[in-house]
């Protein structure tokens, strides 16, 4: 069965689930093809060579016929990018009338570069409920030799994100794998299901030729599919055997700021249901379904003991606004639990431990720091729900498939009053307060950037719903650089510069501090700075912090580079200077599949002085320029004054997620904001 998306994982770590449920994705990368593949008629010459080679005296003995059979499969030329092909992916899973789950899976690959040598590997998963049965791998190398491998070379490694966990990891390699080879590999895993629902990813990013997922159910049992990322595929049925096939499949083209990969493969979502028994209390066919389910899981957990009621009164002592409740409660647990990740079986992953325990230990997960949260906050008197969400892409629940296997993250939402500004009513409570325990920081009235906009599930004893989790407008998440440039008659810089950031920008800089290489962080701003400042330096470095290291974040420092504007006879040609940590992403391709995915809605503004050098005038600048489309605006301006020159930037971004059908637009909207962000001054000598 495919490894469900358990709860745990820090926010910002996001890890995408597993194609054919056994391991991570692999990134394939471009590079130069076998040389059999150069000519139209490549594919046809790698075959007819194969099926030679599989022929042929021991060597074809030594493969199993479906091994021999993907082999031998021809096909078509790829672009020279394409470094990989999967020939079969292939997945038998059967359910008996307990509810357990037996699945087998093949899984062929032909590397056509050798920058496809990542996927000589498969990673199998397993914990205390799913066990690996027989497990095997071969190797067609390209001169027809082949090797099976030793089961001894066959590692088992566990996870080294997780401080508790019971998950594993069988990894089956080849090390000596090359363009030209075919790897195949074969496992079983035998599962107790916690829920009846599954799922099956057809594809990573690489082109693929077949592949197929099958489920055997008891012969009473019926069955719901749901099909996404392409077009609606029904079922080959046969008794109880129901089988999804796809065929030739393209590679998924990177593309920047897409969506996650997860969001736009294709993949089989199911819901299986017994005619009748205990097992089907494990069968969801709405998300009131999922949220009675998980809130049996809950319940019990969040329950306050004497010592976190003693804790929440004397937090709260002398406060009688709910809301500053529960600000100061989100904050202490926040900052005094620490995050553990705990995963001990696939229930425990979404089952909390005890607030209770979590108080004791003071540490815990996702899901036990919301645990505690809702305990405290019970102890004062607020009432609050989990939400089970998908930490990263927006885009990436589907509404359609009631399912906890598509949540990785837990946060609360409380029910606070008439709420602050942006608290939304979402009818399971008059009105909810959604704020995560887990980001240290992020402050109670916002979310982090990764959640705004995505659905989430409240877990109610009934009538808990998905809802669409709020999302703050560009004006939250501000950053402002306020920039004074000295330009020497020699070209040379000398530049005060000064950042301020709010919301999920602040957020996103305290993080980039503290993960900073060596903890110099400075290095890192000097880095980014080089990139449009060749040979610039960085010094006087001050972060301008607030003592509760939350919500708005400044630093300031100076810049200096020797040779920033180009100087010729009498003129001198300087570019108003840009600092942005990303400056403007670029669209280069002419045409875009997927969506485009920015991280959050926000503005980022410079205000640039530029002080012109004595003996020297403005003798022309830029012409003001001003763009505005659905999803944002940009513009520029310019003012002279004495030896002064002003230059205002602004781009605001009031769309996180933009249609690939408005691509065109977007193109040309970011293309115009970078040539008129490059435009020079030039300045002549008096």
């Amino acid at each position: 069965m495919t490894s469900p998306i358990t709860f745990g994982v820090r926010p910002w770590e996001r890890t995408l689930p597993a194609c054919s449920g056994c391991g991570p994705t692999h990134a394939f990368g471009a590079g130069p093809r076998v040389a059999a593949l150069r000519g139209g008629g490549g594919a046809f010459v790698i075959a007819c060579v194969l099926m030679v080679l599989l022929a042929t005296g021991a060597q074809a003995a030594k493969l199993p016929k479906w091994v021999k059979q993907a082999a031998g499969v021809s096909i078509r030329e790829y672009d020279k990018s394409v470094s990989s092909v999967v020939l079969l992916d292939e997945r038998i899973t059967t359910v008996n009338k307990a509810g357990r789950a037996l699945s087998g899976y093949r899984y062929v690959v032909r590397l056509l570069a050798r920058e496809g040598r990542s996927d000589a590997r498969r990673d199998v998963h397993y914990d205390d409920e799913t066990s690996i049965g027989k497990i095997h791998a071969w190797h067609i190398r390209p001169d027809g030799k082949v090797v099976k491998l030793d089961k001894d070379t066959i590692t088992d490694e566990s996870l080294t994100d997780d401080l508790y966990s019971d998950s594993r990891t069988k990894i089956m390699r080849f090390a000596d794998a090359d363009a030209g080879s075919i790897v195949a590999f074969e496992w079983v895993q035998k599962q107790r299901p916690f829920i009846n629902q599954d799922y099956h990813f057809f594809q990573n990013r690489t082109p693929v030729v077949l592949s197929r997922y099958q489920l055997n159910l008891p012969a009473d049992w019926r069955v719901e599919s749901f099909i996404f990322n392409h077009a609606p595929l029904a079922p080959a049925v046969s008794g109880n055997k129901y089988v999804w096939e796809v065929r030739d499949l393209s590679p998924i083209k990177q593309e920047v700021l897409m969506p996650e990969i997860a969001s736009i493969s294709p993949y089989i979502a199911v819901s299986y249901f017994p005619a009748a028994g205990k097992v089907a209390k494990r069968s969801f066919s709405a998300w009131q379904d999922v949220s009675k389910w998980e809130f049996q899981l809950m319940d019990k957990q969040i329950a306050p003991n004497a010592a976190i009621e003693q804790k929440a009164v004397e937090l709260t002592a002398g406060i009688k606004d709910d809301l500053e409740k529960a600000r100061v409660i989100s904050r202490w647990i926040q900052r005094s639990i620490r995050y553990v990740s705990i995963q001990l079986g696939t229930v425990g992953g979404y089952r909390p431990h005890a607030a209770s325990v979590v108080f004791k230990k003071g540490y815990g997960d996702c899901k036990d720091k919301a645990a505690l949260t809702q305990a405290m906050l019970s102890a004062v008197g607020i009432s609050s729900y989990a939400v089970l969400v998908y930490s990263g892409d927006p885009t990436r629940i589907r509404p359609e498939f009631p399912s906890v296997l598509q949540f990785n993250h837990a946060i609360v939402a409380a029910s606070i009053g008439i709420g602050p500004a942006g608290a939304t009513d979402h009818q399971v409570a008059d009105f909810l307060l959604f704020f995560d325990p887990t980001d240290d920081l992020t402050p109670l009235e916002d979310l982090p950037y990764y959640l705004q906009g995505s659905y989430g599930l409240v877990v109610r004893a009934s009538g808990g719903q998905l809802v669409q989790l709020p999302s703050r407008s560009e004006e939250a998440n501000t950053s402002t650089r306020e920039i004074t440039l000295r330009l020497q008659d020699t070209g040379g810089i000398v530049a005060m510069v000064t950042e301020d950031l709010t919301g999920q920008m602040a957020a996103l800089a305290r993080r980039r501090a503290a993960l900073s290489v060596g903890g110099d962080y400075r290095k890192d701003i000097e880095t980014r700075i080089a990139l449009r400042v060749p040979g610039a330096s960085v010094s006087d470095l001050q972060l301008r912090e607030n003592e509760a290291l939350i919500g708005p974040f400044g630093l300031r420092y100076s810049v200096s580079a020797s040779n920033y504007a180009t100087r010729t006879g009498n003129l001198m040609v300087v570019k108003p200077l840009s600092l942005g940590a990303g400056d403007y992403p670029v669209f280069g391709e002419t045409a875009r599949k997927e969506p485009v995915v920015f991280d959050m809605k926000s503005i980022q503004e410079d205000r640039i002085t530029i002080l012109v050098p004595d003996g020297f005038q403005v003798d022309e600048h830029p012409p003001d320029t001003e763009l505005e489309e659905n999803f944002g605006e940009f513009k520029v301006a310019y003012q002279r004054s004495g030896a002064q020159v002003f230059v205002q930037r602004r781009l605001s971004i009031s769309k996180r997620v933009v249609p690939a059908s408005d691509y065109g637009e977007l193109k040309k909207f970011f293309d115009a904001a970078a040539s008129a962000s490059d435009a020079s001054i030039v300045l002549a000598k008096r």
